[in-house]
């Protein structure tokens, strides 16, 4: 029988490696960086289970705003890129 202890700590291990390879592939995603990360895994059992990438694969679509100011009047023009 694993102790709470034990089992908080493997938790918050697993949880860290989550999300520091979230934060790295946002990261990527929000300098337009486009990096191919290595999934890695706490145990082999998990390698096998794992249908997305480690962290997520964010995409983020580029839209470009134009504010105009007519007779008193904003104007806002989203154009996809």
């Amino acid at each position: 029988m694993i102790s709470s202890d034990r089992l908080d700590s493997d938790i918050e291990a697993r949880l860290s490696v989550r999300l520091e390879a979230a934060i790295k592939s946002w990261t990527a995603a929000l300098l337009g960086l486009d990096e191919e990360q290595e999934v890695t895994m706490d145990t082999e059992e998990s390698k096998q289970s794992v249908q997305h990438k480690l962290g997520g694969d964010p995409k983020i679509m580029i839209t470009v705003h134009e504010l105009r100011m007519q007779v008193k009047v904003k104007i806002i023009l989203i154009k996809a890129s």
